[in-house]
């Protein structure tokens, strides 16, 4: 008997796809995730085709909270200043009232365990003002260089960590001695999907379909 079990592998795994979109909002303005969603959680992948998956996790997309030392998270606003760096598409974002002390940004992401299992890392850059120090689950992994200089381009600090399945907290702590304050962090939770040697030499297919298709043909006996 012949029966293809890969169309309803692409149904289940498109079901645990999730991604996050925030309408822009002007400088000042509270940051909030569209929907209910709190995380950002990792694609999974629909076919063995070698092909990418992205969940933004840039400020001012993802649902970032700051507090200021122990105190209380709240959703980030959008914030600007002349002497700060870019990091397109991200914006730069930071607490509503800034006051000097060391500020706490944070993010959730979940990685599912996918029926197609991908490697799955974190890969971006990042500035603060004055300075910035970048760690998951409690692990530096990247620091704003310059000293109190952290929102000049040249000083932004890049990451990039393979990331395994469960829940993950992305901190991000800001030390501000004075002046204006602000984070921004332009990068993804990516998601790098197997491809199958019976698909061929050739370069990567556009057409999802067709590799999903190839597989389903493979499973069937």
């Amino acid at each position: 008997m012949k029966s293809s079990i890969y169309p309803r592998i692409g149904t289940v795994a498109a079901a645990l796809a999730m991604t996050l979109t925030t309408a822009s909002a002007p400088a000042g303005a509270p940051v909030q995730a569209a929907g209910p969603a709190k995380v950002v959680r990792a694609i999974c992948c629909r076919c063995v085709d070698g092909s990418q998956q992205s969940a933004s996790i840039n400020t001012r997309t993802a649902p970032w909270t700051v507090a200021l030392g122990n105190g209380a998270a709240q959703a980030v606003s959008n914030v600007s200043n002349p002497a700060w760096g870019a990091a397109a598409p991200a914006g730069w974002v930071g607490p509503a009232t800034p006051s000097t002390g060391t500020y706490i940004y944070k993010l959730t992401i979940v990685v599912p365990k996918c029926v197609i299992g991908g490697k799955v890392s974190l890969k971006g850059r990042f500035g603060a003002d004055n300075s910035g120090q970048l760690s998951i689950g409690g692990n530096v992994v990247a620091s704003t260089a310059g000293g109190n200089l952290g929102f000049q381009v040249p000083n932004f600090a890049s990451f990039s960590v393979p990331v395994g399945a469960g829940t993950h907290t992305i901190e991000v702590r800001v030390t501000n001695p004075h002046g204006p304050t602000g984070m921004i962090l332009q990068g993804a939770l990516l998601t790098d999907c197997p491809r199958s040697p019976e698909l061929g030499a050739a370069a990567r297919s556009s057409d999802d379909a067709v590799a999903c298709r190839c597989e389903a043909d493979k499973a069937s006996v």
